[in-house]
């Protein structure tokens, strides 16, 4: 967990002395007049003498972009005294777009409308936002589209736009598109369109949120994909979210390779709606799919069911409180402590507490789910240490391990070793695709490995980016005509077996030599 240093709390001390006061350069703050430039000759004064607090005066100050610079203060005489109003289509606080930027404070200011209440598109360094209060943007109030180090949040108020905290994923960004060693402390979040969080990076290194609350968002309340390690929630709070999605639930019955769901009551379900049927999905799994038709309590599905369930929940709600998805990355080391998920007084607006969507070492500790909405976890990697959470998962384990693969040219920093778990139920097949998940579009491929599920991992066989599968150290492979050793990655072993399929023979290296068998 991200700890404060002694000069961090130096720098949170709220006694700022006031250097530079922006009436004294020409702000009027009449809450009419455009003060920009009076604000940022401020700054700019404050920046050219290494540094200072750039106070504002209880007001109303009309602003369009204000460019933030190093080692500055931005300060109001109180949160909710103090406003900067932003403009239509400008970006209210701007920190810089391009080089290595460090060091700086927004303090006791309300900022109100603009497209964004504070951008960073570059890579920013120890970032202090404390008693401020950032309501209505167009977009979001903060909009994180670069990397983000040591930034701290300390009471404050995320209120309305479409997200409270976005910080957007960048493809083939690298080292730029990242979150780290951030804190964010008494958060509140509320009335977003959206989300309230919405994190969407390469990678990700401890992060933790203490005390934050997540309310009224219209869709998920959380939403996380990427590169994620180490992240811990203490004590967060969620409400209400899910807000702009159906809300009915039911229990219903289908049969494997039917699409036609018997259900209680089919009230509040419509045709062209979302439904999630508990345990209906492949191995156990929940189905998600769309209704088509509705014939009293008979609904017709797009899909139909791949398992047999009597009595299932089913609801038409297709937001979830917290999101863990694994699209971009693979997310883990989670870490919930005493946290409340699922809503308060409107429970039926959301489908899962959490979604962990095949995240890897997700811990829940004392951690309590409000009503029936339950956890989600249909890769079994949830494990719940106290509390006594509602947990969902298929009736078959279907485990599967997702990895990052070092074996890319431009391979992400810190990625871990290739590894995969995959164990299937009886009469399933298990599907591998090698797919250039990179996004660079080199054609370059990783190994899917097969290993023993014992201590030492003992592989037991692989198949490689030319489609050869190897085991016990032999390598076999299908073609048409003679072999050469040139058909292969590298220099195959003696002992490695093609089978020929246009004259019916198997070739054997043996002594370098590749040596053919007709075969009757």
């Amino acid at each position: 967990m991200t700890s404060f240093t002694s000069g961090d709390l130096a720098f949170l001390n709220r006694d700022v002395a006031p250097d530079y006061n922006v009436r004294e350069y020409g702000a009027k703050g009449d809450g009419v007049t455009d003060d920009t430039a009076a604000i940022q000759a401020a700054i700019n004064a404050a920046a050219a003498a290494g540094g200072g607090a750039v106070y504002l005066p209880a007001a109303t100050y009309m602003v369009k972009s204000l460019n933030l610079l190093p080692a500055i203060t931005l300060k109001g005489e109180h949160r909710d005294a103090c406003t900067l109003s932003g403009t239509g289509g400008y970006d209210v606080l701007v920190l810089p777009a391009s080089g290595t930027f460090s060091g700086f404070r927004i303090s006791d200011l309300t900022v109100i409308n603009g497209q964004n209440s504070l951008v960073s598109s570059n890579i920013t360094t120890f970032v202090v936002v404390d008693h401020c209060h950032f309501v209505a943007p167009a977009d979001s109030c903060i909009n994180i589209t670069g990397a983000i180090e040591e930034w701290y949040l300390y009471n404050v108020q995320l209120e309305g736009g479409q997200y409270g905290f976005r910080h957007q994923h960048v493809v083939n960004s690298q080292g730029n598109n990242y979150i780290d060693k951030c804190t964010f402390i008494n958060v509140l979040t509320n009335g977003q369109a959206v989300n309230c969080w919405n994190i969407q990076v390469n990678l990700s290194t401890t992060v933790s949120w203490l005390g934050c609350i997540l309310n009224t968002a219209g869709q998920h309340g959380f939403y996380a994909d990427g590169g994620i390690r180490c992240w811990t929630f203490l004590t967060l709070n969620t409400e209400g979210n899910g807000q702009t999605g159906k809300m009915a639930q039911t229990t219903g019955s289908i049969a494997s390779g039917s699409s036609s769901l018997s259900v209680v009551s089919a009230a509040g379900l419509s045709a062209g709606d979302p439904i999630t049927i508990q345990g209906a999905g492949t191995s156990g799994q929940d189905l998600t799919t769309t209704i088509t038709n509705i014939a009293g309590t008979t609904i017709t599905l797009a899909a139909p069911a791949s398992s047999t369930i009597s009595g299932g929940a089913v609801t038409n709600a297709q937001y979830d409180d917290v999101v863990i998805a694994a699209t971009i990355g693979a997310p883990q080391d989670i870490t919930f402590i005493s946290c409340q998920l699922g809503g308060l007084g409107t429970n039926g607006h959301l489908r899962y507490s959490l979604n962990n969507n095949f995240g890897t070492l997700i811990t829940c500790i004392q951690c309590i789910t409000v009503g029936s909405i339950p956890i989600y976890d249909p890769s079994f990697m949830v494990q719940v240490l106290s509390g006594q959470p509602s947990m969902r998962q298929p009736t078959t384990p279907l485990f599967l391990d997702r990895f990052v693969t070092s074996t890319f040219p431009n391979a992400l920093p810190n990625a871990p070793s290739a590894r995969t778990l995959v164990t299937s139920p009886a009469g399933n097949d298990i599907v591998f695709a090698l797919v250039d998940s990179h996004g660079d579009t080199t054609g370059t491929y990783g190994l899917i490995r097969f290993r023993r599920f014992d201590p030492n991992r003992t592989q037991v066989a692989s198949i490689d980016a030319n489609g050869m599968f190897i085991t016990g150290g032999i390598a076999t492979k299908v073609k048409a005509g003679t072999p050469t050793d040139a058909d292969f990655l590298t220099v195959p072993p003696d002992g490695t077996i093609v089978v020929d399929t246009s004259a019916s023979k198997i070739w054997t290296r043996v002594g370098g030599v590749w040596k053919g068998v007709a075969v009757a």
